[in-house]
């Protein structure tokens, strides 16, 4: 007989993440960015003030608004299983957005971590990208 354990902890995690968790009301004043976010497997959380909300994604466009002005942690958790192997993890990245500004974020696989990048649109350089001085720690949960 099988051990489903692993796979009743995994939809209990994946409800967890997912499925309970609010999406993020916008006051009708309040400032926002565009995050465009690449990877396209499962959902991207958001954190703000210590409270996790989902994105809503444009599945057009891959952009989901955010609010501006204040620090916001994302979030993503990640499975994979193969051939007697199972991968998990659950990158994340803060920064402060800006209003008016739109981000990109991807997640890459390196060896046996994974991570997620944040770049700035900047029509002005040569790439068409910048890198956002406020990235750093995902800080939403420390008190």
């Amino acid at each position: 007989m099988k051990n489903i354990f692993p796979s009743i902890l995994f939809i209990g995690l994946f409800i967890q993440l997912v499925g309970c968790t609010p999406r993020y009301v916008f006051s009708p004043e309040e400032k926002t960015a565009a995050v465009r976010i690449l990877m396209n497997d499962g959902q991207v959380n958001m954190c703000r003030d210590g409270k996790l909300y989902s994105l809503k994604i444009d599945h057009e466009t891959g952009k989901a608004l955010i609010p501006a002005g204040k620090r916001v942690a994302l979030l993503k958790s990640v499975q994979y299983s193969g051939y007697q192997t199972t991968f998990s993890c659950y990158p994340r990245i803060g920064f402060t957005p800006r209003d008016g500004e739109t981000y990109i974020t991807d997640m890459n696989l390196i060896g046996n971590r994974c991570l997620l990048e944040l770049v700035k649109e900047n029509d002005s350089t040569d790439s068409s990208v910048e890198l956002e001085p406020s990235l750093g720690q995902a800080d939403c949960f420390r008190r």
